[in-house]
């Protein structure tokens, strides 16, 4: 939640997220102790979260409209979703193989959808790559070495490309823009890896 820079009150409430479900305290309670705008926020995240998913395509149409509706009345609501989301999937690995894969679906056919609509580039990668590795370990593990030797063999060839300008960037004391080509580059392979989950999604459509 730091690294979104949010105000107090969504810190807050992100801490606060869970009490109204784990415990006896209520909105009101938390609206008196903290104010309005962090009841405000709980209210909202708890009320997401007793959205029931299924795999169908109109129950996800249905549960994107509702976290719009949320967000609509306070966007926090849904960044601090966004972001226990992302926590819950980073310690997966405690939950059961079934449940697993249960909520990897969820994530990447709601969760991540919806940071991409928002242009949470960052959490939406993160949520594909944490989705993808309880769904289909095998081809998880392929792309992700796959990818590591493409930014070695990339890697390499800035620095033999950058050689010639090296002195004349520390000269400007620009050499952040040496930084610059190596992001968008490493940019350009993350396409690569979107374009691949996306041929290997349609290719296991086919086979089943």
């Amino acid at each position: 939640m730091a690294d979104l820079e949010l105000d107090c009150d969504s810190l807050i409430g992100a801490l606060l997220h869970d009490v109204v479900e784990d415990t006896d305290y209520t909105i009101a309670d938390i609206s008196k102790e903290f104010g309005d705008s962090v009841g405000i926020i709980v209210d909202g995240v708890t009320k997401l979260s007793k959205i029931q998913y299924t795999n169908k395509e109109d129950q996800q149409i249905e549960n994107l409209r509702k976290m719009f509706l949320a967000m609509a009345k306070d966007i926090r609501v849904i960044l601090i979703k966004l972001a226990d989301r992302l926590h819950n999937m980073r310690t997966l690995k405690a939950m059961s193989e079934d449940k697993q894969r249960e909520k990897a679906r969820e994530t990447l056919e709601v969760y991540a959808a919806l940071a991409h609509r928002l242009g949470m580039s960052k959490i939406k990668w993160e949520l594909e790559d944490l989705s993808l590795r309880y769904l289909d370990p095998i081809a998880y593990r392929e792309i992700s070495e796959s990818i590591s030797q493409k930014r070695k063999n990339g890697s390499s060839i800035l620095q033999i490309l950058s050689k010639p300008s090296v002195k004349s960037f520390r000269k400007s004391e620009s050499q952040h823009s040496l930084w610059a080509v190596q992001n968008i580059f490493t940019a350009f392979l993350e396409k690569c890896l979107l374009r691949i989950r996306a041929l290997t999604k349609f290719t296991t459509c086919l086979l089943s």
